[in-house]
């Protein structure tokens, strides 16, 4: 079952792909775009934008980087022709920057009652820049549940693939998506987060609260808080979740720490105040992690997870390997110990890697 939902959650994916290249412009190549600026701005034009052609295997030495790039280009010119469609003036049309993709696998083997099990999840994320949509509103893809807690691994979540449209009200620190998910069937989805930062001296402070709507599951409410401190290239972070949903019983609830230190950003120039995979290019860190419920009758502790995680470049600056082993102690397990080890592979389209 785990094999044909990878496969399901693979063929939605190429779908969607395939779905952005369909809409092209008025039979233009799009991979070259006239771009001008947007009325009413006094700016300097904006140059043409000529993506170069899809490169040719000549021989062993570039056969990764050749692969890399001719996946990225073919990525990024079904984006260029699904933006330039929806542009109100074909004659106005906005510079459409490179947009950023992230597909990741995750294993997991299992030590339980002395025998071995494994789980395979595919992740992927799409970060797409649509000039000339999203000044009217913004689109989003991905393969992760965001409703799940902010703990909760990659293995653990449900695999799905979601599409739909977003609106940002950056003043209000409110971000609203609206679109469809797709597991076993089409699902609705709808959700509103307000998301603000607040820093103390030198510590972070990011409270989240999440309302969530599903058309299989119902209504849902997500609410964390996370605590987040550098010092140097060391880190820590403190992170206390909580969720409802229609489905659930009581609350289900979260509290984690996490020590880290980061050896080398993907994007050294680039600063983020609560580092994930998308920023780390080498770098370790051991979370403790306990989960458990409440409900109106009891409040339970269902386990305590301890991990330490390694992540390491693999190849370039776009292909990355991640080991994390742990163990964790169940309730229903009565608490005896389950050693695991997770495997991680992420492929980062995001720049040319021949240029």
């Amino acid at each position: 079952m785990l094999i044909h939902r990878n496969i399901r959650s693979a063929i939605h994916l190429i779908i969607i792909i395939s779905l952005l290249s369909v809409f092209t412009t008025n039979g233009e190549d799009a991979t070259h775009l006239t771009a001008t600026n947007p009325p009413g701005l006094k700016l300097k034009p904006i140059t043409p934008i000529k993506l170069p052609a899809i490169p040719v295997i000549r021989n062993m030495t570039n056969h990764l980087d050749n692969i890399h790039d001719g996946t990225y280009l073919r990525l990024q010119r079904s984006v260029n022709s699904f933006d330039t469609f929806f542009a109100k003036n074909k004659a106005e049309r906005i510079e459409i920057p490179m947009s950023r993709f992230r597909l990741g696998t995750y294993l997991v083997v299992e030590d339980k009652d002395d025998k071995v099990s494994t789980k395979l999840e595919p992740d992927f994320e799409a970060d797409l820049d649509l000039p000339n949509i999203e000044h009217r509103f913004g689109l989003f893809i991905n393969s992760f549940r965001s409703e799940d807690l902010p703990g909760v691994d990659p293995v653990e979540r449900k695999s799905s693939i979601s599409v739909g449209l977003q609106h940002i009200l950056e003043d209000l620190h409110l971000h609203s998506r609206i679109g469809v998910k797709w597991r076993d069937a089409p699902v609705g989805i709808a959700k509103t987060e307000w998301r603000p930062k607040y820093s103390i001296g030198k510590m972070t402070i990011y409270p989240r609260q999440r309302i969530f709507y599903e058309t299989d599951d119902g209504l849902g409410e997500l609410t964390s808080l996370t605590l987040n401190r550098w010092l140097g290239r060391n880190f820590a972070r403190l992170v206390s979740a909580g969720k409802w949903t229609e489905q659930t019983t009581g609350i289900e609830w979260e509290q984690s720490f996490l020590l880290g230190h980061v050896i080398k950003r993907i994007e050294e120039s680039k600063t983020a105040d609560i580092v994930s995979n998308d920023d780390v290019a080498q770098g370790f860190g051991v979370r403790y992690s306990i989960f458990g419920h409440n409900s109106t009758d009891e409040q339970l502790v269902d386990r305590h997870r301890l991990t330490f995680i390694y992540r390491h470049p693999l190849y370039q600056n776009w292909l990355f390997f991640q080991v994390a082993p742990g163990i964790e102690w169940r309730n229903e397990d009565e608490w005896d110990p389950i050693p695991s080890i997770q495997f991680g592979l992420d492929t980062l389209f995001w720049e040319l890697t021949q240029k």
